[in-house]
């Protein structure tokens, strides 16, 4: 009878390894799944998107893939470095309604190419976005910077962002060129050369433009040459389609509004936003204290309670049968 006792403690951890994997398995990001309502975007007539050959040189380097989860539910992004520590994506790719506020974790990872990740992959550890986001999930403010658990541009290097002054009339008839990671070509970067076929006059409304996209391409940089170099300055940030289908749409962004997002990223202050008098407001993930944030979402967790169930039944099975031999 001993030894079928020194066996059970080995049942008991086989059946929680097979419990855990049942109840709580790891986050997956949805790289090839169907998008949401919230997740819009399309190919407008010809898909126009080309696969980049070489990610790892400028201005390709400091595009990456965001990855973010809500306990077990994950999406993916694309996202830009625009500091060291810091990228600049589309808000919904970190905070979502639906699954009740800001992830519980999110990376970035710089110039993927299928397997291959030549900087690595950092943590996000805090975001700061525009106010108007998290209160009416404007279109047009729909930009989040995040910081990073580590310098990972310093490697990858990162975009200059362009000043708000050089914004507007002017770029309607320039090139813009956007790069980003769709879920139709997993881990695979694609680029994309496009126009501005409608710019408001109102800096609350988003730009339309011509550039095709699908799921997974929120938040890709869209930038101009701004040197006989080739050299790429940040103008905007894909973000969604028009409700009509007829163009794709981009919240523009500015050097004044990326730093107001730094400032108020590292200080925690109110400041205003390209928009006018509004707070910028810094969100962690998993903190209770962060505007919209979600609790932890039911299934990382599941299997502690099967697992100590289990434990307890095995060790009253092995001092059982001690006792009777």
């Amino acid at each position: 009878m001993r030894r079928w006792a020194c066996a059970i403690p080995v049942a008991v951890i086989a059946i929680w390894l097979i419990v855990l994997n049942r109840l709580a398995p790891p986050p997956r990001p949805m790289d090839g799944a169907q998008p949401s309502v919230n997740d819009r975007a399309r190919i407008l007539n010809t898909d126009d998107r080309l696969p980049v050959a070489d990610p790892t040189v400028m201005p390709w380097r400091p595009i990456g893939q965001i990855r973010a989860w809500w306990g077990s539910q994950g999406l993916t992004g694309t996202g830009v470095l625009v500091g060291p520590d810091q990228v600049l994506t589309a808000a919904h790719c970190v905070c979502r309604e639906e699954f009740g506020g800001w992830a519980s974790e999110a990376t970035f990872t710089p110039a993927r190419s299928g397997d291959s990740t030549p900087y690595g992959t950092a943590r996000a550890v805090r975001s700061a976005v525009p106010a108007e986001y998290t209160q009416q999930f404007s279109e047009a403010h729909d930009i989040v910077l995040i910081t990073l658990d580590r310098p990972i541009g310093n490697d990858a290097g990162w975009l200059p962002v362009l000043p708000r002054a050089q914004a507007g009339p002017g770029l309607m008839n320039v090139l813009l060129r956007s790069a980003g990671y769709p879920a139709d070509n997993p881990g695979r970067m694609l680029s994309i050369t496009g126009s501005i076929t409608a710019l408001p006059d109102s800096p609350d409304a988003p730009w339309e433009i011509n550039l095709d996209a699908t799921f997974g391409q929120s938040g890709s940089p869209i930038w101009i040459d701004t040197g006989a170099d080739g050299a790429a300055t940040l103008a905007a940030i894909l973000v969604a389609e028009l409700d009509s289908g007829r163009a794709n749409l981009a919240a523009p962004i500015s050097a004044e509004l990326v730093e107001q997002l730094r400032a108020g990223n590292i200080a925690g202050a109110q400041m205003a936003t390209a928009a006018g008098t509004g707070d910028v407001l810094i969100a962690e993930p998993g903190s209770a204290a962060s505007p919209l944030v979600a609790p932890p979402i039911g299934g990382c967790g599941t299997g502690i309670v099967p697992m100590t169930a289990l434990s307890f039944a095995g060790l009253a099975v092995v001092r059982s049968s001690r006792r009777r031999n």
